[in-house]
């Protein structure tokens, strides 16, 4: 939808800003999203596995490591906050685009840092540009899809599968193109396929400051239309699961690059790949699952089991794995338990005000920062303070933290609304 048709009382405009929905639900297929999501967690991926190669070689310590990933995610938190909204308003497309031309700008950059602190005085801004970009994306996908759980439900799982495929291939790219006499290449290539997906975006229908469509029909109405009175608690309780588990995120991405390649483990490159390729692969499994059922929606089983499955796959990485393969299904375990949390965290967002959808969508995003951020300063702490393998055992005590707030609200929640039922009975 652009500028001009906003607002409009014509029906014959209105019809044009509508088209009808086709049979799956959706307006119309928004591959370009899809293509433009895959591409850039693609070069996201590679390039965040990418940097901590290169401070490794800089001779960076873990605390370093830690405060890399750390920093990337405070400027990307903090412009989510803000970039909902500026996305509801300039337009979805001008955001995203913009955002993703900055990045790529910062990413050819890191090629000029002389040494670790010059890196972390440059991810905020990196981090910051595609902060720009995913409030605005995700937006731009619901404004795409008609209302009603059953589309809305397609479309994202479609969606989780492009951008998680991408960061599954992503680190499998850094460990193969990576070369210490030629670091600056996944940078260059990275920085390539930004400019891909600029042109992508701009070849994208809509992403206007439109709002999605409104059509949906009587049985997505019917449809779990009695538990929406509780789809604000839900959200908010995917908001804090979906912080665990990208906390957890954060302490694989930045801390298991370090102990692999050091003496302990003496893992090539390309296998500390392969390693951190499993959890990103047992994330784009759970998206697979979740787009075939909409039995996880507004239930909150899912969500404490796969908090409670991640939790066992921290513990065993902190305490008893000892090899590639037994930390690849330790972190298999925890990616398709953050698939269940940000499936849930992603869907209650989009669903609910269309006209708000970029600013839930914002703090969805900025949550998810907040855990990558924490995740990477406590953990490189604690990687700094105790060794290598107890950044694991922080985010299990995160997790363990997490559930059992959740678990508290949720009951306190039921305890106030029993006497209301038996009430009214």
């Amino acid at each position: 939808m652009n500028r001009d048709t906003q607002g409009a009382g014509g029906s014959e405009v209105e019809a044009a800003a509508h088209p009808v929905p086709g049979p799956d639900g959706s307006v119309r297929k928004p591959y370009g999203i899809f293509a433009a999501a895959f591409l850039i967690d693609l070069a996201v991926a590679c390039l965040m596995l990418s940097l901590q190669f290169l401070a490794v070689s800089m001779g960076a310590i873990p605390r370093v490591l830690g405060m890399i990933g750390a920093f990337g995610s405070g400027g990307y938190a903090a412009t989510c906050v803000l970039a909902g909204g500026i996305a509801d308003r300039i337009g979805r497309k001008r955001s995203a685009t913009i955002g993703i031309f900055s990045a790529a700008v910062v990413w050819l950059l890191y090629t000029r840092a002389p040494n670790p602190y010059w890196l972390l005085a440059m991810v905020p801004f990196g981090g910051a540009a595609l902060g720009m970009v995913w409030p605005a994306v995700q937006a731009w996908l619901a404004e795409r899809t008609a209302s009603g759980q059953r589309a809305l439900n397609r479309n994202l799982g479609l969606f989780n599968v492009s951008w998680s495929a991408g960061l599954l291939i992503g680190p499998l790219v850094a460990g193969y193109i990576w070369r210490d006499d030629f670091p600056a290449l996944p940078f260059v290539l990275c920085a390539a396929t930004g400019g891909v997906v600029v042109i992508v975006l701009l070849l994208t229908p809509g992403g206007g400051p439109g709002v999605r469509q409104q059509r949906q029909s009587a049985a997505d109405d019917a449809d779990g239309a009695q538990d929406h009175a509780l789809w604000p608690l839900f959200m908010k309780l995917a908001w804090a699961g979906n912080f665990s588990s990208w906390f957890v995120g954060a302490t694989i991405q930045t801390m298991f690059p370090k102990l692999g390649l050091s003496a302990e483990m003496a893992l090539s490159h390309r296998l500390v790949g392969v390693v951190i390729f499993c959890y990103w692969g047992a994330l784009m499994g759970s998206f697979f699952l979740a787009r075939t059922t909409q039995r996880w929606q507004f239930k909150i089983w899912p969500l404490i089991v796969a908090e409670a499955f991640s939790l066992l796959g921290m513990l065993c990485a902190g305490l008893y794995a000892n090899s590639a393969v037994a930390f690849g299904i330790c972190f298999a375990v925890a990616g398709g338990a953050a698939g269940v949390t940000y499936v849930s965290s992603l869907f209650y967002s989009i669903t609910g005000s269309p006209e708000s959808c970029g600013r839930r969508t914002g703090f969805h995003e900025a949550i998810l920062g907040v855990g990558s951020l924490a995740g990477g300063l406590i953990s490189g702490e604690v990687a700094t303070m105790f060794g290598l393998r107890t950044p694991y055992l922080a985010a299990a005590s995160i997790i363990f933290a997490v559930v059992l707030v959740q678990v508290l609200v949720w009951t306190s929640r039921a305890r106030a609304t029993r006497p209301h039922h038996s009430a009214n009975a």
